[in-house]
This record gives structure tokens, C-alpha cells and sequence, in this order.
């Protein structure tokens, strides 16, 4: 069975979707109660494979109780998608206000590590195939200005996905990991971007409207690397390997940020 939080949008829901069709029962975690109730409503013919939680990932406590909520119902757990993620706010750091910044860092971060030091030794214990996926995204691999407190989380993401893969490598476990780099998807991640400047806002929707991949592609895209224990899934590699690319020559190069 699979826990998914940030669940009940955009690449969480997709994911969950894909989980169903699959045969995998689903946990549902999310901080929006409205939005879950909808997915309640849309599931129901599901009803015996999936269980509602609303869940806070900023709090590891709700995190442990989520975990004991999924044992309890289901008894296992061998799928983990931390998700759950917020942009945070657009301009320079300098701009930002603390309680903005530490929301990102304490949602992304912290929500992803709490996922990993709650459901990890529950894996092991069951001594079977299991798998992480942690969602950071290009931003996790890429700078350039503006929602700095949000690159870093991401940034910071991939930097605890690949240690994990080392560390649980080590140890031989049967627990694989990979993380999740998405670039424009058509989900709503852009309506909670804060700034003053609205046109920014409606031009990123615009924009992921019209040319955004469906969160439903990116999930199918996650099910054919977990097939294949693939680290890195991208979901618009041929965009970003060549920047990738040019950032790590950069470094190499003793040059300045591109």
C-alpha cells in the first residue's frame, strides 16, 4: 500500500489515481481539508482501498500519527511519496518575510524528512520491497533568481534523497529511493505563490495551462522508473539535462552562478 502526501491535487492525486488503477490501496494526506473531502467524493466507489487524512507535514507529530493511522488500517506500508510542497514567496530573500521562509523550509524540508524518519524503520521492519519517492523539483537542480527559500528546500531535498540511497545501499536494505525533479506541470502550485505583482501569478498559470504535462503523465512517468529503480526521474529531462549540465561545468570551472 502507498502513503501520499500533498494528495489531493496535482501530482499527489495523479499519483494516487495511478495507485488505484494499479490495485494499491492509498493513503490520502493533505492540509486541505476541502480539497480532501472532494477526493473522498471522487473516490467513493474506492472506498475499501483508501483512507482520508488530513495531515500537516510541517508537524512531525501528525506525520507519526499518519503512520500509525496506515498500520492501523492497513497494516503495511510499501510505497512513500512525500509530496507535499508550497512555493513560498517571489522576490529576493531580503524581502521575505522569516515566517514565509521558514514555512517553505519547515513544508518541503522538514515535511520530507519527518515522512522518511517516520515510515523508514517501519520498512525495514517489514523486510520486503518498498520504495520512496521524494518530489523535489528543476528548482532542485537549478538556481537563477527569485523563490530562493523554496530552491533551497528543493535543492536541499535531493541532497537527503541521495544520501538516503547511499545509506540505506549500505545497509543493504530492500527499500529503494528516488527522487522526483517535475518542471511545468498543469497543477494549481502557482495560485499560492506570494507576490504582489499579480500578473506574474496569472501569467504562471497561463503558462502552465497551456503547456504544462499533465500531472496523470508525470504519474506514469514515476510507476515506469519505479519498474526500472531509476534515482532521478525527470519529467522534462531533454530541458533539463543540458542546463544541468552547463551549472555543473560552471562549478568546475571556478565560474560565476548562470
Amino acid at each position: 500500500m502507498a502513503v501520499i502526501t500533498g494528495a489531493a491535487s496535482g501530482i499527489g492525486k495523479a499519483l494516487a489515481m495511478k495507485c488505484l488503477k494499479l490495485g494499491i490501496k492509498v493513503v490520502l494526506a493533505d492540509n486541505n481539508q476541502n480539497k480532501l473531502k472532494q477526493c473522498k467524493d471522487e473516490l467513493k466507489n474506492f472506498n475499501n482501498k483508501i483512507l482520508i487524512c488530513q495531515t500537516d507535514v510541517s508537524k512531525e507529530i501528525e506525520i507519526i500519527q499518519l503512520a500509525n493511522l496506515t498500520i492501523e488500517k492497513f497494516g503495511s506500508v510499501h510505497f512513500l511519496f512525500n509530496n507535499a510542497g508550497i512555493p513560498g514567496a517571489l522576490g529576493p530573500i531580503w524581502t521575505q518575510s522569516t515566517t514565509d521562509i521558514e514555512e517553505v523550509i519547515q513544508v518541503n524540508l522538514m515535511g520530507t524528512i519527518y515522512g522518511i524518519k517516520t515510515f523508514i524503520p517501519i520498512m525495514l521492519k517489514q523486510n520486503d520491497n518498498c520504495y520512496v519517492i521524494n518530489t523535489s523539483a528543476g528548482a532542485g537542480l537549478l538556481t537563477g533568481a527569485g523563490l530562493s527559500a523554496y530552491k533551497a528546500s528543493k535543492h536541499a531535498i535531493v541532497a537527503v534523497s541521495e544520501v538516503l540511497y547511499a545509506d540505506l545501499k549500505a545497509i543493504h536494505a530492500s527499500i529503494h529511493v528516488s527522487v522526483l525533479i517535475p518542471h511545468w506541470v498543469n497543477t494549481d502550485i502557482a495560485k499560492n505563490i506570494k507576490t504582489d505583482d499579480k500578473k506574474i501569478i496569472n501569467d504562471s498559470i497561463e503558462r502552465l495551462i497551456n503547456f504544462g504535462m499533465p500531472a496523470e503523465t508525470v504519474a506514469e512517468k514515476v510507476f515506469d522508473a519505479i519498474k526500472n529503480r531509476q534515482f532521478y526521474i525527470f519529467t522534462h529531462a531533454n530541458e533539463h539535462l543540458p542546463k544541468i549540465k552547463k551549472r555543473m561545468e560552471t562549478i568546475l570551472s571556478i565560474g560565476n552562478p548562470c
